[in-house]
């Protein structure tokens, strides 16, 4: 695989072949995944669920990239949101407009006619219209928190938004340190129900085919369960034990079936909605907190003494890249380009706060794109790199920028 360095040349970017073996692993910066889908299927799932950019989302104390809805592509537009604003731009263009400008919570969910938001400053959830800009109050989600046993919080607090399905948008409420139940309003009528999906709220949820998948909550990188449900809650059905993360692409659910944490036991597995059945996709893989694509896992692994983020591709082919940590957004992930081993721990600082990455997909790998100093990925979308900058409380504002892949 070639990239091509700051003079368009084309450049061997550090890419190694490896066999499914055992290495150790350390960490994973960030995963998740949006399903692609042809036209036929965005149709319905413009009549299902709404599309959610379903990333897997992580807790900050597991991870420094807390995911979110912060950049969607629908129905061939971009809508993006930082603390600010909301903004939108069509498929292949570069001119954007603004929807609506707030203290608003980085994430959001869209079928491109209709945004839901959450505003920081009323502690409600908000639609605006994507042509006429017109605004809606849904909820005041702490006027509507119903405490429980288990809610050890005073002062409660919105967590994220899960997605939605016809007129029920799911949300997640901080109640306690390790408590983050779930909720679902009718945003026709306001009504709001809580959830017993499982005891401490879920990790990750995401709708397909008219039902909830779903793990559990948790705040390390343990092996968890899938579960499913009714988009009521009810009739909630294991599906799966011991896994690591698992993504919901098309009509299968991709997931790592834990054998054994510590050895190379443990398989890359796909479970078919329609069927109810398992099928193993890769066999004997390392424990690993990784992300899918319709392709392969990716994951940050330690080979020998350093880190590298790895493409287990489910043909059995593996790939390891010349960098660590990665982001997945749809079929490709942001790659950072790593910090090599044999320079002056001066200038690994300087490359770490000014950090080079470039976007690989299945068939190749895009330009090296220098950032910023100080700034986080956000999403590839539409050919444009999308980043954070912050402000000086700490805010996050969205930037992006041409990116040639």
């Amino acid at each position: 695989m070639n990239i091509k360095g700051k003079d368009g040349k084309l450049q061997k970017s550090k890419i190694i072949g490896i066999s499914v073996v055992g290495v150790i692993i350390v960490a994973i910066i960030a995963i998740g995944i949006i399903a692609g889908v042809d036209q036929y299927k965005q149709e319905k799932v413009r009549e299902e669920a709404f599309n959610t950019s379903t990333y897997a989302q992580t807790a900050t104390e597991e991870n420094d990239f807390q995911f979110s809805d912060s950049v969607v592509e629908v129905n061939s537009k971009i809508f993006a949101v930082d603390s600010e604003k909301i903004t939108v731009r069509k498929a292949g263009t570069n001119s954007e407009k603004t929807l609506v400008k707030g203290n608003i919570d980085a994430g959001i969910v869209t079928d491109s006619k209709t945004v839901y938001y959450y505003d920081l400053d009323t502690n409600k959830i908000m639609s605006v219209n994507a042509e006429t800009k017109k605004t809606k109050e849904i909820v005041n989600v702490i006027e509507n928190v119903k405490p429980d046993e288990k809610s050890t919080f005073e002062e409660y607090a919105f967590a994220r938004f899960d997605g939605m399905y016809k007129d029920y948008l799911y949300y997640q409420m901080q109640e306690g340190e390790e408590y983050m139940p779930n909720y679902m309003v009718n945003v026709k009528t306001g009504k709001v129900k809580k959830l017993s999906l499982t005891d401490y709220g879920t990790y990750k949820l995401q709708i397909a085919g008219g039902k909830l998948y779903f793990d559990i909550f948790r705040t390390m990188s343990s092996p968890t369960v899938l579960f499913s449900a009714n988009p009521d809650g009810s009739d909630v059905k294991t599906l799966v034990e011991g896994i690591g993360n698992f993504e919901v692409i098309g009509e299968k659910i991709y997931y790592l079936k834990v054998e054994d944490v510590t050895q190379n036991t443990n398989k890359i597995m796909c479970y078919d909605i329609k069927t109810g059945k398992s099928e193993v996709i890769t066999e004997n893989m390392p424990y690993s907190v990784g992300g899918f694509t319709s392709y392969g896992m990716i994951s940050d692994r330690m080979i020998g003494n350093t880190m590298f983020t790895v493409i287990d591709y489910y043909n059995g082919r593996g790939e390891a890249l010349g960098g660590n940590g990665a982001k997945i957004c749809g079929e490709v992930a942001i790659i950072h380009a790593g910090v090599p081993d044999d320079i002056s721990s001066e200038d690994a600082m300087k490359m770490a706060t000014t950090p080079e990455w470039y976007i690989v997909g299945e068939k190749g790998a895009s330009e090296l794109i220098t950032l910023p100093e100080n700034t986080t990925p956000a999403n590839f979308k539409d050919g444009y790199m999308y980043y954070y900058t912050y402000t000086d409380d700490g805010k996050p504002i969205m930037n992006r920028k041409k990116v040639r892949f």
